[in-house]
């Protein structure tokens, strides 16, 4: 079949399309009418070269990931579509960007069809959540159609805001209520982040933040920015100067005090899975022009969610990303800790046990290893800031961290 991928109203390529075995495919690109709308990393700076696989890839990655928490299950079970094909039926809309997949010679308009102005089916995000166990006959014209991530969520509108429910995993379901106190955690740094709250669904948590895009607004991971991550180096700084140098060939402004934060703030709530698709920037849809770095969002595999109790303990190193599986050697790569207020630092660990301890639903026991593990890190930081204003004068030296 025959799409035009859409950017709002303007098409940037004409395709053709086939869907087979759960995977979407371009057969043919057959005419290209605004290059420079096609999406940020389905063509590399400086080339006037389309590569149809590039285009396949990304609208590939653009579905449910099969391997979302309990999707075979509810595919099998409920008669569920592939998610290919849910995500052709939705058009390929979403509210993380702009782009879209109008039927060629349907005259179909954005301002009619896009999901930040119109209602969207609540079907698909109630089989995902399992709110209902049947998919015959339901809608699934549905931004959680082209929703990635691994955890069980859905989009859902609330006095015209359009809202992301996320849920967490067994056993402690701990996500949830980690993104509320990240949040907590950043505002008090004063890092810019996506707000979260908490709700509930049959008794299990989850977390729920407004879209920080809006309807003239893309969202571009950095995974899509580093030109998908293609030559990606294995050393640490070479990975961070190597992001640095996209962002710059790509004329994103702010990335170095961007990813401080970011670093800074996954060292310090131990988040494990900081990936190149959950952080990027932001651009115009209308100009094309970057709007700088997005706000920090997705922080709620930290603070030991999937520890048993009995292992959180702050002798444990930990697996980190996305430029070293080593968090002391990525938490050097920080060029800047002067915005950092040591006294709300200070005050953290003693926040967020409070804030767990109210909640109420993790056991005491659980809160005091981490809070013990929170004040480590806390200490660890510390040092490490200190020790790099001792050696400012030595231009090249770079402190190496104290004792792990």
């Amino acid at each position: 079949m025959r799409y035009e991928l859409m950017h709002r109203e303007i098409p940037a390529v004409t395709l053709e399309i086939s869907s087979e075995d759960g995977k979407t495919y371009v057969e043919r690109v057959s005419s290209v009418t605004a290059f420079e709308h096609l999406p940020i990393g389905t063509i590399s700076p400086g080339s006037s070269k389309i590569n149809p696989r590039r285009i396949e890839n990304w609208l590939n990655e653009r579905a449910i990931p099969k391997e979302r928490s309990g999707l075979k299950r509810i595919i099998d079970f409920a008669g569920l579509p592939h998610p290919d094909r849910i995500l052709l039926d939705s058009l390929g809309l979403s509210l993380s960007d702009q782009y879209w997949l109008r039927p060629a010679g349907s005259g179909i308009a954005w301002h009619d069809m896009n999901f930040f102005h119109n209602e969207f089916s609540a079907d698909l995000g109630d089989v995902l959540l399992g709110e209902i166990d049947d998919a015959k006959g339901r809608m699934f014209v549905s931004p959680d159609a082209s929703s990635t991530g691994m955890l069980p969520k859905r989009w859902i509108i609330r006095e015209g805001k359009r809202l992301l429910m996320k849920g967490g995993k067994a056993p402690f379901f701990q996500e949830p209520e980690n993104e509320v106190i990240a949040s907590y955690a950043m505002e008090s740094l004063g890092i810019r982040h996506v707000n979260y709250e908490l709700t509930a669904v049959r008794g299990k948590p989850y977390s729920l933040c407004e879209t920080f895009v809006d309807d003239k607004t893309d969202f571009v991971s950095a995974y899509y920015i580093a030109d998908r991550c293609s030559d990606m180096p294995e050393d640490c700084r070479k990975r961070y100067d190597f992001l640095i140098g996209w962002c710059e060939k790509r004329g994103i402004s702010g990335a170095m005090e961007a990813l401080d934060r970011i670093i800074v703030i996954d060292f310090i709530l131990f988040n494990t899975d900081r990936h190149f698709n959950n952080f990027g920037a932001l651009r115009d849809a209308d100009t094309l022009g970057w709007k700088g770095f997005s706000p920090i969002f997705d922080t709620g595999n930290c603070l030991w969610n999937d520890k048993a109790t009995k292992d959180i303990s702050p002798q444990e190193i930990g697996e980190c990303k996305p430029f070293s599986e080593d968090f002391p050697k990525q938490l050097l790569c920080v060029s800047d800790f002067s915005w950092i207020d040591l006294q709300r630092l200070k005050d953290l660990p003693d926040e967020i046990a409070g804030i767990f301890r109210d909640g109420g639903r993790l056991s005491p026991k659980r809160v005091e290893r981490i809070y013990s593990c929170l004040l480590w890190r806390v200490e660890f930081l510390e040092n490490v800031i200190h020790e790099r204003e001792s050696i400012r004068e030595k231009p090249g030296v770079r402190p190496g961290p104290r004792t792990w």
